[in-house]
C-alpha cells in the first residue's frame, strides 16, 4: 500500500521560528510555499539556506526531509527527521514522517514505534494511522491492522483507500463476503480508483472467476494503461483460460513497464506452455539477473529447468542459491530433487537429511527423503518418510502418490490403491496420481472412467511439461492394455515428441563415447591389467538394451535361496562419472583407465562389493540389473574378473518399441524418436560385439523370445551359469516376496507371459520409420 505524507503547512501547527531573523523566516515561508507548489529545487535550496544558519529549525528539517525522500535519499532524510523530533518531540507530523522514512530504510520496528508515538500525540492524525495500518497489513499482523482501518473509517466513512485496506485484510482472513462489500464501497466512492479495480480482479481470481477477474483488471487498465501489476495478473488469467496470445501481450507489457523477476517468471511459465524452450530459458535468466536476492525466483527458475529435463542448468541455479541461503530447507530440497532426477540418490539423501534436521516440520523435505530412500531400495525407510510427510500435511497429494508407488514396488497393490484413492479424494484431477494408478495395473474396461478422465484433462487443460509427458505415457499404456492401439500410439508419440524437444539426443557425442570405449579397452589394456581385480564370485551383471528382459532374468535368479536382487544399481555409473577424481587422474573416463593401478582397482572393486554386501550379506550371488552397464563391461571385468555377465537380447522392433513406450525415471533421451532409437541400438550391438570378442570371460547370451517360449530350460541354463544348484522356486519368481522397481509393477508379479514377444505387430501401421531406420543402420530384422 502507498504511504500518505503530510506536506509542511498542510495542517496548522505551532512553528517555533523566534530564533530566525526576519529574513530567514521569510526564506522558510517561501520554501514551504515552493514545496506546496511543486517547486522542489527552489524549496530545497531555501531549506538548506535556513538550516545552514540555524541547524535545528524544525519546519525546515521536515520540509527538506520530504524533498530528499522524493529524490530517493532516504538515509539523509531519515537522519534529518531524527534531529527534527529531538528538536520538537511533541510534533506528531514529524514522528509520522520519521516513521515513513524508517520504513523506507527497512527499520520496521522503529517505524512502528514512530507511528505509535505520532498517534499518542495526535490520535486524529490519519496519515500516521493509515501508514501504520498498511505496514501491519504487509507484516501479516491482520487483526491489529484491521483495528486501525476500522478507526479510520469511523473517522471518515467516505475514504475509499481505507475501505480498500480493510477489504485486503478481510480477503487474507478468508472473509470473502466482507472483503467484496468493502471493495464495492471503495469503488462506489471513487470509480477511478485503479488499485481498487485491480484488487477486485484479485478477489475474482482467488475465487477462480477468471472472466470477472479479467473484466476488473481491464477496467483498471482503462484508467491506467501502464499499470504493470494489472498487466501481469490479467496476463496470468488469460494464461489460465488458455488464451496464450492475449496472455503473452499483457505479460510482455508488464515486463516492459516494470522489469522484475516475477514478471519474467510469469513469461517463463507462458513460454513453457507454448513449448518455446529457448524463450523460457531466456526469461528465467532475466528473472535471475533482476532478482538475484529473491529465493522464490531461484526456486521457480530451477523447477522449470528440472521440468524440461535441463538438470545441469537446474543444478547450477540451486547450487548458486545454496551459496546464498546455505541453510534453506526449500533450496536444499529443490537441489535434492534435481539430483534425484539425475540419478544421484546418495547425494540427494544427504541434502534431504540435512533439510529435515534444519526444519523437522518441512513436509516436502520428508517427501524427498522418502524418494531418495525409495531410489536406493530402502523401501521401509521410504514408507516411514512418506508417512511422516502425510502426518505433517494430511492433504499432501504427492506424498500419498509416492507411498502408493512404493507399495506397488513391494507388490502390495491393495495398499497402493488405497493411497491412490485417498490422493484422488483430495484432488480428483491430479495427473500425477491418475498416471500412477494406470501405470500400476493391467487396465481393463473397468478402468474406463479413470482413462476417460485423464484423456479429458489432456485435451482441456494446460499443465507443466513433466505432467503433460506423464499423462500421455500413462494414457498410452492404458489404451495399449485395452487394445486400442491407435489411441495408444498417438499418446506415446505425443509424449515422446514433448520429451525430444527439450532433451534431444546427441548422436555425435554418443558415437564418440562408444569409439573412445572401444579404443581404450583393447587387448593391450587387458594384458597390462590382467593380474588385478577382486576375485569375488558374488556379482552378477544383467545387461542389455533397456526393456530387453533384465528384470525378468533378475527375478528368476533372485528367487533362488542363495541369491538376491539388487535392482538397477547406479554404482558403476557414479564410478565412471567421477572416475578421474576417484583414481587421482586429471583425465576422465575412459582415457584415465590407462592410469589404473592395483590400489585404485582394489578400492573401486571393494566399494562396489560393499554395496552388494548391503543388499545381502549371506547371498552367494547378488544381481545388478542396470541394463546400461553394457557400456562398461570392460571396466567391470578389470575390477571383478569373476563376475557373471548375462546379456539380454530381444528382437530389435520389440525392444525399440518398448523403449519408445516407456517414460523413464532417468533421462534416456535416445528413446524419444525412432531414428535415435535405431542409431542407439546399432551402437549397442557394435559395442557388445566388441566385448564378446575381447573380454576374457564368458558372457551368457539370453534371448528374450527363447526365455518366454522355453521358460524352464532357459531358466535352468541361467541358474547353471551362475553356478548355483537348480531350485523349482526359480520358475515361480512372480511369487517371490521382494521389492521390484521396474516400469511394469503389475507385470513382474505375474507368471511369465508371451504377449510382449512380437508386440510390434500390433503397431505395424505406425512404425515404418523405425523399421526403415533399423535397416539403414544395418540391423537384421
Amino acid at each position: 500500500m502507498s504511504k500518505r505524507n503530510r506536506s509542511p503547512g498542510s495542517r496548522k501547527r505551532t512553528v517555533k521560528t523566534r530564533a530566525l531573523s526576519p529574513a530567514l523566516r521569510d526564506t522558510l515561508q517561501m520554501a514551504l510555499l515552493d514545496y506546496q507548489n511543486g517547486q522542489l529545487s527552489s524549496a530545497k535550496d531555501r531549506c538548506e539556506k535556513v538550516l545552514k544558519k540555524v541547524p535545528n529549525t524544525g519546519p525546515a528539517l521536515h520540509c527538506l526531509s520530504l524533498i530528499l525522500m522524493l529524490e530517493g535519499d532516504v538515509d539523509r532524510a531519515s537522519s534529518l527527521m531524527e534531529r527534527a523530533v529531538t528538536v520538537n518531540p511533541d510534533s506528531a507530523p514529524d514522528w509520522s514522517l520519521l516513521g515513513n522514512l524508517q520504513q523506507e530504510c527497512g527499520k520496521r520496528g522503529a517505524a512502528v514505534a514512530a507511528y505509535n508515538r505520532a498517534l499518542d500525540l495526535d490520535p486524529k492524525l490519519s496519515s500516521a494511522r493509515y501508514n501504520l495500518a498498511g505496514m501491519l497489513l504487509d507484516d501479516g499482523q491482520l487483526i491489529s491492522a484491521k483495528v486501525h482501518f476500522e478507526l479510520l473509517i469511523k473517522a471518515n466513512k467516505d475514504d475509499p483507500e481505507c475501505h480498500h485496506g480493510l477489504a485486503l485484510i478481510m480477503l487474507e482472513l478468508g472473509d470473502m463476503v466482507g472483503s467484496r462489500q468493502e471493495l464495492d464501497r471503495a469503488l462506489s466512492l471513487d470509480p477511478s480508483f485503479t488499485t481498487g479495480w485491480y484488487d477486485l480482479g484479485n478477489w475474482h481470481r482467488k475465487n477462480n472467476e477468471f472472466m470477472d477477474a479479467v473484466a476488473a483488471y481491464e477496467h483498471a487498465l482503462k484508467i491506467d494503461p501502464n499499470y504493470p501489476a494489472a498487466h501481469n495478473n490479467v496476463g496470468n488469467c488469460y494464461l489460465q483460460m488458455g488464451d496464450y496470445s492475449l496472455a503473452r501481450y499483457h505479460l510482455e507489457k508488464s515486463a516492459m513497464l516494470r522489469p522484475t523477476g516475477q514478471a519474467y517468471m510469469s513469461l517463463a511459465s507462458l513460454f513453457g506452455l507454448l513449448e518455446d524452450w529457448d524463450g523460457q530459458r531466456a526469461a528465467c535468466d532475466s528473472a535471475l539477473s533482476l532478482s538475484s536476492d529473491d529465493l522464490e525466483i531461484f526456486l521457480a527458475a530451477g523447477e522449470l529447468a528440472v521440468d524440461r529435463d535441463d538438470f545441469d542448468k537446474a543444478e547450477l541455479i540451486f547450487t548458486r542459491a545454496q551459496s546464498l541461503w546455505p541453510d534453506s530447507p526449500p533450496i536444499l530440497t529443490a537441489l535434492a530433487k534435481t539430483l534425484l532426477r539425475s540419478g544421484r540418490s546418495k547425494e540427494a539423501l544427504k541434502l534431504c537429511e540435512y533439510a529435515v534436521t534444519l526444519d523437522p516440520s518441512f513436509a516436502d523435505a520428508h517427501l524427498n527423503l522418502g524418494v531418495a530412500r525409495q531410489f536406493l531400495g530402502e523401501h521401509d525407510a521410504a514408507i516411514t518418510a512418506f508417512e511422516r510427510a502425510i502426518s505433517l500435511d494430511q492433504f499432501f497429494v504427492e506424498a500419498y502418490n509416492n507411498l502408493g508407488v512404493t507399495y506397488a514396488d513391494l507388490g502390495k497393490f491393495e495398499e497402493a490403491y488405497k493411497c491412490f484413492d485417498r490422493a484422488l479424494s483430495i484432488d480428483p484431477d491430479s495427473v500425477l496420481v491418475l498416471a500412477s494408478l494406470l501405470n500400476s495395473r493391467k487396465n481393463t474396461p473397468d478402468s474406463g472412467p479413470q482413462v476417460e478422465h485423464l484423456s479429458r484433462l489432456a485435451s482441456s487443460r494446460s499443465f507443466p511439461l513433466s505432467l503433460k509427458v506423464a499423462m500421455h505415457f500413462a494414457l498410452g499404456k492404458a489404451y495399449d492394455d485395452l487394445q486400442a492401439y491407435d489411441k495408444a500410439f498417438a499418446n506415446y508419440e505425443e509424449g515422446n515428441r514433448l520429451k525430444s524437444e527439450v532433451a534431444p539426443f546427441n548422436r555425435e557425442a554418443h558415437s564418440q563415447r562408444i569409439n573412445n570405449i572401444i579404443e581404450t579397452f583393447n587387448a593391450d589394456c587387458f594384458e597390462a591389467l590382467k593380474d588385478v581385480g577382486q576375485a569375488s564370485d558374488i556379482p552378477v551383471f544383467v545387461v542389455g538394451m533397456p526393456r530387453s528382459g533384465t528384470t525378468l532374468v533378475e527375478s528368476i535368479i533372485a528367487s533362488h535361496s542363495q541369491a538376491a536382487g539388487a535392482g538397477e544399481l547406479r554404482d558403476i555409473y557414479s564410478m565412471v562419472r567421477d572416475f578421474g577424481k576417484k583414481i587421482g587422474s586429471s583425465q576422465h573416463y575412459p582415457a584415465a583407465v590407462h592410469e589404473l593401478r592395483r590400489s585404485a582397482v582394489d578400492q573401486l572393486a571393494n566399494s562396489y562389493l560393499s554395496t552388494l554386501k548391503g543388499v545381502s550379506d549371506t547371498a552367494l550371488r547378488v544381481v545388478d540389473k542396470m541394463p546400461n552397464n553394457f557400456l562398461h563391461l570392460g571396466l567391470i571385468t578389470l575390477l571383478l574378473p569373476n563376475a557373471k555377465i548375462i546379456h539380454c537380447r530381444r528382437y530389435a522392433l520389440d525392444v525399440c518399441l518398448s523403449n519408445y513406450f516407456q517414460m523413464y525415471a532417468y533421462a534416456l533421451n535416445f528413446s524419444y524418436n525412432f531414428e535415435d532409437l535405431a542409431f542407439y541400438y546399432k551402437q549397442y550391438q557394435d559395442l557388445m560385439m566388441h566385448w564378446q570378442h575381447l573380454l576374457p570371460v564368458s558372457i551368457f547370451e539370453c534371448d528374450y523370445e527363447e526365455l518366454v517360449n522355453n521358460q524352464e530350460a532357459t531358466s535352468r541354463k541361467i541358474i547353471d551359469y551362475c553356478q548355483l544348484p537348480w531350485e523349482p522356486n526359480c520358475l515361480a519368481f512372480h511369487k517371490t516376496s521382494r521389492t521390484v522397481q521396474t516400469a511394469s509393477h503389475w507385470q513382474v508379479r505375474q507368471p511369465m507371459y508371451r504377449s510382449s514377444s512380437g508386440r510390434w505387430r500390433y503397431y505395424a501401421p505406425y512404425i515404418d520409420t523405425l523399421r526403415s531406420a533399423l535397416e539403414r543402420e544395418g540391423c537384421q530384422l
